[in-house]
């Protein structure tokens, strides 16, 4: 388990016991970030396996079984039917290799957490997606509109989806050029995720004196998103020294209220007067997103690196002279597995970028997969390493089966 996965474990056991989703120690004294900070769909999945109790086994060989379906819809998805992906056994083999080297699909669907869970929700929203451009039809509507509330309230960095699928109904009704009785019901429904997202911040206002949804996202911006662009610009002690008195516990709802506007107020001052350093590092977290091969994640894993010292990630914004002395530092069989999970990254990416390219493919369907991928890149940013890129991950691996594909023919008016 990760320090996260303590975080989803101590919110189900809280539920279980208290009725809330508390995710901190309920007998350590109150942080109220803990109140919001972890959305209650995984919490919720870890009670309903029994993941509370000593034996997980449930949910992980759940969430073992939801990685191999995401892989199978992300295989759909790029519309290889029987009889028209026949691969030669040197291109199975390929491809074999590139799902072996994954490392972060097999990692992340044996770990407490809420990744493989929200990549099923990514997988199923593209169908239904799909099926809406093909047909407009009002249970599509509705299915996309749950699987976005279940999306949000897996993980916060789904909640801006909230705001696109009103954005994505009217330009479908544009394309159809009617509006027709399931458009109608399709509206409503497509309203509804606001909705939700307005009331549980109600909910969240009631608990913590704050309108909010989760308190993930002003902890990302101090901890992350400020604090890295400081660590580029100042180095670890003073970026630290000039955070140091937004960094408290609000232990009451007055002080959680306060500590929230203020960090607000003064990361964003700090990102807006250093906008340059700012954009090198959120860049760099896109670009290290892409083809890190989650040095943390194997070590954490595993646990290889007992002490917790700071990798590649924070060496890389800090002193980017001192990673190669780390690297001789490391285990050869470690650096030649992240190696070849690195070689394999890159593989992938230039594979969706062949498939990008492809004037073969619907323009509309290669922008709707470019957009879902770059959706979760650019959110996380300063964050990027594997983990985050795991919802979509499945997506990159089976755009290897298009350039592997033997014999089989595109469909320009896939979703005409």
């Amino acid at each position: 388990m990760l320090r996260d996965s303590i975080e989803y474990l101590n919110s189900a056991n809280n539920w279980n016991l208290h009725k809330s989703f508390y995710c901190f120690n309920w007998e350590a004294p109150t942080d109220f970030r803990g109140f919001t900070k972890r959305p209650p769909l995984y919490p919720l999945f870890l009670w309903a396996t029994g993941a509370t109790s000593d034996h997980k086994w449930l949910s992980l060989l759940i969430q073992n079984l939801l990685s191999l379906l995401n892989i199978a819809l992300a295989i759909r998805l790029f519309h290889f039917k029987v009889g028209s992906f026949k691969p030669s056994k040197f291109r199975f083999v390929v491809f074999l290799l590139a799902c072996l080297f994954s490392v972060s699909q097999v990692i992340y669907a044996n770990l407490i957490m809420a990744e493989i869970l929200l990549q099923t929700v990514v997988m199923l929203l593209l169908h239904q997606v799909i099926l809406v451009i093909k047909s407009n039809r009002s249970k599509n509507w509705v299915w996309s509109s749950l699987l976005v509330i279940a999306g949000f309230l897996t993980k916060p960095v789904f909640l801006f989806f909230a705001f696109l699928l009103p954005m994505f109904w009217v330009f479908i009704q544009f394309r159809k050029r009617s509006l027709n009785y399931s458009g109608l019901i399709g509206l409503i429904w497509v309203l509804t995720p606001l909705f939700v997202i307005h009331f549980y911040s109600i909910q969240n206002r009631w608990v913590t004196g704050l309108y909010h949804f989760s308190s993930i996202s002003v902890i990302n911006l101090l901890h992350y998103n400020t604090r890295y662009m400081l660590l580029n610009k100042y180095g670890t002690e003073k970026a630290d020294s000039i955070l140091d008195p937004l960094m408290i516990i609000p232990g009451t709802r007055q002080a959680f209220v306060f500590n929230n506007s203020q960090i607000r107020e003064r990361c964003i001052n700090y990102i807006n007067e250093n906008k340059f350093f700012y954009f090198k590092i959120h860049l760099g977290g896109m670009i290290r997103m892409m083809v890190d091969p989650g040095r943390f994640d194997v070590y954490q894993f595993f646990t290889l690196d007992k002490m917790e010292t700071p990798g590649l990630m924070e060496k890389s914004i800090t002193n980017i002279e001192s990673i190669g002395s780390y690297l001789k530092s490391q285990s050869l069989m470690l650096l030649l597995l992240l190696l070849s999970i690195l070689i394999f990254n890159i593989l992938k990416l230039f594979c969706f970028g062949c498939f990008l390219l492809s004037k073969n493919i619907s323009l509309l369907f290669r922008l709707l997969l470019f957009n879902t991928i770059f959706y979760f890149v650019f959110l996380t940013g300063p964050l990027g390493a594997s983990r985050f890129l795991v919802p979509v991950l499945p997506l990159l691996l089976c755009s290897i089966l298009f350039i592997l594909r033997k014999g089989a023919k595109d469909e320009k008016n896939f979703m005409a």
